[in-house]
């Protein structure tokens, strides 16, 4: 066997889910991603993770597995209270691309009450504003982020 007994499962399940994303095969990363999610389920970082990878990744544009990301965030927000911003900023935008924007709105509010640093509120405020509009912003690759002070 190339590779190395140790963590030899994990390795090739990540080369799967590599080959597959590289091939686009959303059957095979979806099924990688349930996967994790479950063997994460306490973790409401890494479900935080795949739900935001799963509603705005452009791989995953022309067939959003919309049931998977509400699981993972539902979970990580429940994990955390409710008090992560991050964590209800991708709960709201999988409300609201399942259509209900009210309690994508109220997320999104929640959300705004809870961060501590000026980057994010500017954009938790900027998403708001386009939820009350009716529109699914996009997202944008080069936001920088700022640190905590």
């Amino acid at each position: 066997a190339l590779l190395p007994e140790k963590n030899r499962e994990e390795m090739q399940r990540q080369l799967e889910f590599t080959i597959a994303y590289g091939k686009g095969d959303h059957g095979k990363i979806y099924s990688h991603l349930e996967k994790l999610a479950e063997e994460k389920k306490a973790d409401p970082n890494i479900l935080n993770e795949i739900a935001w990878d799963l509603i705005t990744n452009p791989v995953f544009e022309k067939k959003v597995n919309l049931a998977l990301a509400e699981k993972c965030a539902t979970q990580a927000a429940q994990i955390s209270k409710e008090e992560s911003p991050e964590i209800l900023d991708t709960l709201a935008r999988v409300r609201f691309m399942q259509g209900n924007s009210e309690e994508a709105i109220r997320l999104q509010e929640k959300a705004l009450t809870k961060a501590t640093y000026t980057t994010l509120k500017e954009e938790l405020q900027v998403t708001l504003d386009s939820y009350k509009k009716g529109i699914l912003p996009k997202i944008s690759e080069d936001t920088p982020i700022e640190s905590p002070k």
